[in-house]
């Protein structure tokens, strides 16, 4: 695992967070809210191995429609989901921008 320096974390419900890990120490978040789904998909959008790091990407009801007055970022952010199985709740992911991996033990994001 890669060691973590964490400023801000954003779950359920929001927090900050500003510390320092040492050691190779993980940050576990926990695991998705109802409705919402997590991916971690690499530059082609292809699901990564466990432990292997890509992008978080999320879908679900909870996602906004986009950024007020920014059509390219919203178009940027917002794409199509590739994943989709018809639900329209899930048929756009939002592009965190977040490195991300999962523990092979529990496929918990880390």
């Amino acid at each position: 695992m890669m060691p973590a320096r964490l400023t801000k974390a954003f779950c359920q419900s929001g927090y900050d967070v500003t510390a320092e890990f040492k050691g190779g120490a993980t940050v576990p978040i926990g695991r998705p809210i109802a409705n919402l789904r997590c991916y971690v998909l690499d530059t082609q959008l292809q699901l990564v191995p466990v432990g292997v790091p890509g992008e978080l990407m999320v879908s679900g009801i909870q996602l906004a429609r986009g950024y007020i007055k920014r059509p390219d970022l919203t178009a940027e952010k917002f794409i199509a989901n590739p994943f989709s199985d018809g639900d329209p709740n899930h048929s756009r992911l939002y592009r965190t921008g977040t490195l991300w991996s999962c523990t092979v033990k529990d496929t918990e994001p880390e």
